[in-house]
């Protein structure tokens, strides 16, 4: 088993979003696609919660 699938950032997003495909982890951060668009995914300072789900497609970033 490869170690990104036992993050618990990882572990977290997918508990919230099982179809979501991972792109990266970061140290504090999880980015993710999910319905044909870029999502990242920040956690609390304990990093035992999602703290917010950002829209990073070209579209929301206005790019």
């Amino acid at each position: 088993m490869t170690e990104w699938k036992t993050d618990p950032l990882w572990k977290m997003v997918r508990d919230v979003y099982p179809d979501a495909s991972l792109i990266e982890i970061w140290g504090d951060s999880v980015e993710f696609r999910r319905d044909g668009k870029r999502w990242l995914a920040t956690f609390d300072a304990m990093q035992t919660k999602i703290n917010g789900i950002f829209d990073m497609s070209t579209e929301a970033l206005n790019i």
